[in-house]
């Protein structure tokens, strides 16, 4: 059936209300995938009216703007976002379950980005001291461009983060990351020998070095920031030596220097130069032969780990992100053309209040007494509404973990420890133990899941053998079942209250993400560009669309793992569907 009627109408609607994007080459020359870590839904609504032209304002005005996106699994974690992203897949089909799970055949820790194949250049000295894409299970979007159009697709992959960069760049790109030894960039032997002349270079210049002692002020008067009289809030941790109000200096060059650098909006600023320095030296979409480029800007994520989303640190770097991606888009116009380029923005995960911050705002709220600034942020409309039962606290795992093995013991009447450890958000049983002691696995694993239960701050535990049977009852257990993975999860799936702080390290950071409700995986979808009808859509999707999406975009077949469905609202219609559509 021909589509002609459809494909005018959006022609038609275009010219009355916006400027559609210009298709002056038959396929984008550039896929430029853009992630900023922990950028929550509401982020875009709260800043739009203090945007500056050309970086998230180019986005919201001639682009599409998903407002409902959520992401569909529960582990709303850097790890299993960013690889979700990149697959268009659940982490039960990727199988990045989180940033870390525990591998039964290894007994010991395994890292999502880790590859023990090959070795970081920066020789970094923990155990995972290979990076690269090996733990994904299935091909990234940049994968299935290469195996489309070959080698002469270049995909390239950064971000301050080694998974943040290497998930994303997928088994066929080429990954940088952030050196947190030399603040420079790096990569591992999984993808070159050695660095580059040109990465050589850029590190030369433009290193977290050259930030030596550099200040990070206010970038705007005062009088334009929402939180400026909550910049010293008691609940904020500061990181590494600051305090938490401004001005925050960096230390001079060394190791200091290094560690705290991507606590500030510097890293995504040179991360930015890095792509651009990306865009000119390796030609991306400077031929017929579609390149990809993907980017995970991170300091929003350190940044609200340490002050919390709503905190004044936050508001200043995401108005410094926006000069970042303003000044990426010009250089892109200039080499590439934005008519010529496909750009997706969205996030791996959102982020909750610091626990301790959230039980104030409960306080004033029940008070009356809610200081106007935080008005917009509890009373959103997406759903982080302050009610009668939002008091917020930190689980502790290691305590779960031990509280689980102290009742097995009774329970069961047995002499061995038989909680084994937690990774987000999995707990681990010890089941050659629980072999050894003829006892059955799964009965086990319901003793445990009710023991988890009881304990105050949890709200589910789903066990490994109902789960390998597709079996999660409740409003969360589908997003459970996506988070699932049979090799990589452990005996419990574990599901905390609503507002209660749960990971591994409890009191690493201030504010922290993780969970399936809607602060977590509340996360804007934007696309811009090159085949793409500007709009605004209201129906609830999902981040694992974007992948497939561009394959519809470009035309190209569908691909069976990416079943999430399509962003049709923001793709131009043409006559003819892609070989192998849905």
């Amino acid at each position: 059936m021909s589509r002609r009627p459809a494909f005018l109408l959006v022609v038609l609607v275009c010219g009355l209300a916006f400027a559609c994007a210009p298709t002056t080459s038959a396929q984008p020359r550039l896929v430029l995938f853009l992630a900023a870590d922990q950028f929550r839904g509401d982020f875009p609504d709260r800043f739009r009216d203090r945007l500056e032209p050309g970086g998230f304002r180019y986005l919201l005005e001639q682009g599409h703007h998903f407002r409902q996106a959520h992401f569909q699994h529960s582990a709303t974690v850097t790890g299993a976002g960013h690889a979700t992203l990149a697959t268009g897949a659940s982490p039960a089909a990727h199988g990045v379950v989180g940033n870390a799970w525990y591998d039964r055949n290894q007994a010991a820790r395994a890292y999502c980005a880790g590859d023990a194949s090959c070795v970081s250049l920066d020789q970094r000295e923990r155990d995972d001291r290979g990076i690269s894409a090996r733990n994904v299970l299935v091909p990234t979007l940049g994968d299935v461009l290469v195996g489309h159009y070959g080698d002469a697709c270049k995909v390239f992959s950064v971000s301050v983060k080694d998974r943040g960069a290497a998930l994303p760049g997928g088994a066929k790109g080429q990954a940088y990351w952030y050196s947190k030894q030399n603040g420079g960039f790096t990569t591992s032997t999984h993808y070159q020998a050695q660095l580059p002349d040109w990465v050589v270079g850029f590190n030369q210049r433009s290193s977290a070095s050259s930030y030596t002692k550099r200040v990070w002020e206010l970038l705007r008067d005062s009088a334009d920031y929402e939180f400026a009289a909550f910049d010293d809030r008691r609940q904020e941790r500061g990181s590494d030596g600051w305090d938490n109000v401004f001005p925050h200096t960096l230390p001079k060059a060394g190791e200091h220097l290094y560690r705290q650098f991507p606590y500030t909006p510097f890293s995504d600023a040179m991360t930015g130069e890095f792509a651009q320095e990306i865009l000119r030296t390796q030609k991306l979409g400077q031929d017929d032969i579609p390149d990809m480029l993907a980017i995970s800007f991170s300091s929003m994520d350190y940044i609200g780990h340490t002050f919390g989303p709503n905190s004044l640190e936050q508001e200043d770097n995401f108005f410094r992100l926006d000069r970042t991606l303003a000044r990426l888009f010009a250089v892109v116009d200039e080499l590439v053309g934005l008519e010529n380029t496909l750009i997706t923005m969205c996030s791996d995960h959102g982020i909750d209040e610091v626990p301790e911050f959230r039980n104030q705002l409960c306080e004033w709220s029940r008070a009356g007494s809610l200081p106007e600034a935080f008005a917009g942020v509890v009373n959103s409309g997406f759903g982080y509404e302050v009610g009668d039962n939002c008091d917020a606290a930190r689980n502790e795992p290691a305590e779960l973990v031990e509280h689980v093995s102290r009742e097995l013991r009774d329970r069961l009447n047995v002499d061995k420890d038989l909680g084994l450890t937690y990774w987000h958000p999995s707990l681990y049983l010890d089941e050659p133990a629980i072999k050894s002691l003829g006892l059955d696995v799964a009965a086990v694993e319901r003793e445990a899941q009710a023991i988890v239960e009881a304990t105050p701050g949890y709200a589910r535990a789903y066990p490994r053998h109902e789960l390998l049977q597709g079996k999660a009852t409740g409003p969360l257990g589908p997003a459970v079942l996506k988070t699932f993975h049979a090799e990589r999860s452990g005996n419990l799936v574990v599901v905390g209250e609503p507002f209660h702080y749960l990971y591994q390290s409890p009191a690493g950071a201030a504010a922290m993400h993780g969970s399936p409700y809607p602060y977590d995986t509340h996360v804007p979808i934007l696309m811009a560009g090159w085949g793409v009808v500007p709009g605004v859509t209201e129906r609830r999707v999902a981040p694992a669309s974007i992948a497939p999406s561009v394959l519809r975009i470009m035309g190209l077949p569908d691909v069976p793992h990416m079943d999430s469905g399509i962003l049709t609202e923001a793709i131009l219609a043409t006559d003819s569907e892609p070989t192998g559509s849905r």
